[in-house]
């Protein structure tokens, strides 16, 4: 704070400031305060404010031991509808309590904040001088009762078949008006919900308040009102994989516009305190290895990557207090971005002992395509490195209660050969940072380059649905399936050589890439795909990602049997024809065809199969060199190299890297840039420690 004459607090030493605000009877008098060192150890009693600093162009002044300085509005108000009449108020003041000019102090202070948060009083979560918000806020909290009720009172009106023909917000709003928008303006619109510093001053304080203007709100009636206690013993903690609100609330969408980061905040509370029971040793409410996992830095970072921070480096820094197992992160403002995220992302994979921050995580990797709505990511960051400070908005290939496992982890190769330790799936470990210290060298297996990568020009993207784009990428050898069986439709979207879709733009990295005639039969083989059929069967299964949902499991037999005449009957729908009588083909018990007339079949063909084909918009289709099938990031390129890495639940798309080495030691140095997950149809199982695929283990060095 400039103009604050700071004695230095010594690395190392448990102290800390205290500013006290003096009273005032005079609402508009000058705001004056004094500056104290206090010892963590014996702290006098003090309050901890939460707020966002402001736009540090727009100050005003305050007075500070006697000594006028300029202070930013947000904080000069806040402080000014906190001053009491008749006495001292004793406030920690995280702008000022620490001198952010000395480099040195703000390292040691930050390894103090989780204390200097859990031995104040009370919190005080300053939103603003709108004092009504509070007010409109716990009148339709009471109205409601509990997000539990509202979500049972809503479910329950339409079981009955009352109000069919209304939405739920409709309803709603019928009984508590503009609920939504009133919980908006408490829980959403107010800055402090999407500042990360404050995420870890409001999980670690014993006591929170809501202040806004002179009202306040404690935070146990937003506890009453989230039943938080109720929703954990049924839900769980939301982690790096699940939302707040689960896919079963039909109000889903509503409480996660505007109740999402209250909901995260009440959840963190209460893993805070079960780690601090834990901690002493007491009896607690929930399981300790939930809580335990749910707290890992893993988990933390997820949970509170849509929080804000002027510097990038305290998306790291602000959450290391919350987790469980910091991972030996020692935050200091010395490294640059770059370096704190690399040691960060480092240190995730270690502690996991897999790949899943890098096939799993829900921070974008790679290079982003300019077609993503999102900002760009950090250009100085190597590519296997998440961009912690951006959130991203790509579906993540969901890979985790077993539902993939493309490493074969566990698995013994066929005909029981043993594994050795170096053939083994697992992730070798420690995974070490080079002398640069941006690179990582991984274990894997080749499985062939992209020979086609499948894309919409975006000017025609709004105006297809998933039916009319899983079309436009169908290989020649599936659309043949259909024209055979009756279907001139199709002939629309023959490729007739891979580049000359019109619909579908094939584009091209490096050398040539072409499909491979002598290793197509293994890629069928590996696809299951036999017959035509068989081939169709591979293309729809791979569009679902082999998956349905929600919740997400893979597709087991009796669903594939329930599909197959469904995604037959879209396949024998005439295209673009929204009413007509057209012509069925279902498949009997052994895969032959059969033909009877349906009025409407081409718009009721497309509505049942694109409820199966929602994820189709967060990936592109392309096929290999071997032919199989696969579903990869926009990123992605003909010529990249699909691998399966050890420790990875999914296969990868890498891109390689040519430079000449330093000091003439060799014509080139083979690096790789991390492109993204993605799925290769009949290469999810650990096919790669099979014979039959007969890859051999390489070593990959990601940049």
């Amino acid at each position: 704070m400039h103009g604050v004459e700071y004695t230095p607090i010594p690395p190392g030493a448990r102290h800390f400031r205290i500013l006290t605000l003096h009273p005032s009877a005079d609402t508009s008098a000058v705001i004056e305060c004094s500056l104290e060192k206090a010892s963590l150890d014996d702290p006098p009693n003090y309050e901890a404010l939460s707020y966002v600093w402001g736009d540090p162009t727009k100050t005003h002044s305050v007075a500070i031991d006697g000594k006028i300085v300029r202070v930013t509005k947000n904080l000069e108000v806040a402080l000014r509808h906190l001053r009491l009449p008749d006495r001292p108020r004793n406030l920690w003041v995280d702008a000022v309590c620490i001198d952010q000019q000395n480099v040195d102090e703000r390292d040691s202070q930050v390894l103090h904040m989780r204390e200097i948060y859990q031995r104040c009083s009370i919190d005080l979560l300053w939103l603003g001088e709108d004092a009504s918000i509070l007010g409109k806020g716990a009148s339709v909290m009471d109205g409601i009762g509990t997000i539990t009720e509202l979500e049972e009172s809503i479910s329950a009106s339409f079981s009955r078949g009352n109000n069919w023909d209304k939405a739920p917000d409709d309803l709603l709003d019928e009984q508590f008006g503009d609920w939504t928008g009133t919980l908006n303006q408490l829980f959403r619109e107010p800055q402090v919900w999407q500042r990360v510093w404050i995420m870890q001053e409001v999980s670690l304080a014993p006591r929170v308040v809501l202040v806004a203007g002179r009202a306040t709100l404690p935070w146990e009636r937003i506890d009453d009102f989230l039943d938080v206690d109720r929703h954990i013993a049924a839900y769980g903690f939301p982690d790096a994989f699940h939302q707040p609100f689960g896919h079963s609330w039909t109000l889903k969408g509503h409480l996660n516009y505007c109740l999402a980061r209250a909901q995260i905040l009440a959840h963190q509370r209460r893993i805070c305190v079960q780690q601090q029971q834990q901690s002493e040793k007491a009896l607690t409410p929930y399981n300790s290895t939930a809580t335990s996992s749910s707290s890992s830095l893993h988990n933390i970072l997820a949970r509170f990557r849509y929080c804000d921070a002027t510097d990038p480096r305290d998306r790291i820094f602000a959450l290391l207090n919350l987790s469980s197992n910091p991972l030996s992160l020692t935050p200091t403002y010395h490294d640059p971005v770059a370096t704190v995220y690399t040691k960060t992302a480092a240190a995730l994979i270690n502690a996991a002992g897999n790949l899943d921050l890098l096939c799993q995580g829900p921070w974008i990797l790679g290079t982003p395509s300019p077609t993503r709505k999102h900002p760009p990511r950090n250009p100085d960051l190597p590519s296997w490195v998440p961009d912690f400070a951006n959130p991203g908005a790509f579906q993540i290939l969901f890979a985790q209660r077993g539902i993939y496992n493309a490493a074969g982890e566990g698995l013994a190769p066929a005909d029981g050969e043993m594994v050795s330790s170096s053939s083994s799936s697992s992730l070798p470990l420690p995974v070490e940072l080079t002398a640069r210290g941006r690179a990582i060298q991984l274990y894997g297996w080749d499985v062939g380059k992209l020979a086609i990568v499948r894309r919409l020009y975006p000017a025609e993207t709004p105006s297809w649905d998933q039916c009319v784009r899983a079309l436009a990428w169908m290989p020649d050898e599936v659309l043949e399936t259909g024209i055979v069986a009756g279907n001139g439709s199709l002939e629309a979207f023959l490729k007739r050589g891979e580049d000359e879709d019109p619909r579908a733009l094939v584009e091209g990295g490096g050398s040539a890439v072409h499909l491979n005639g002598g290793r197509k039969e293994l890629g069928r083989k590996l696809m299951g795909a036999e017959g035509s059929w068989g081939t169709f069967e591979a293309y729809w299964r791979t569009l679902m990602l082999d998956c349905t949902r929600y919740p997400v499991r893979r597709l087991r037999e009796e669903d594939v049997r329930e599909l197959r005449p469904k995604f037959a009957t879209w396949l024998m729908a005439p295209v673009g024809v929204e009413h007509s009588e057209g012509i069925q083909v279902e498949l009997d018990s052994e895969g032959r065809a059969k033909r009877r007339q349906k009025k409407d079949l081409a718009k009721e063909a497309r509505k049942t199969v694109s409820r199966h084909l929602m994820q189709v918009e967060d990936w592109v289709f392309a096929v290999l060199e071997n032919g199989q099938y696969a579903m990869v990031p926009p990123e992605a390129e003909k010529g990249d190299q699909v691998a399966v890495l050890k420790g990875a639940k999914t296969p990868v798309v890498l891109r390689q890297v040519k430079r000449e080495r330093e000091k003439k030691q060799g014509p080139w140095m083979e690096e790789w840039k991390f492109v993204g997950s993605c799925y290769v149809h009949g290469l999810m199982d650990g096919e790669v420690v099979t014979r039959e695929l007969k890859s051999q283990g390489r070593q990959f060095y990601l940049i």
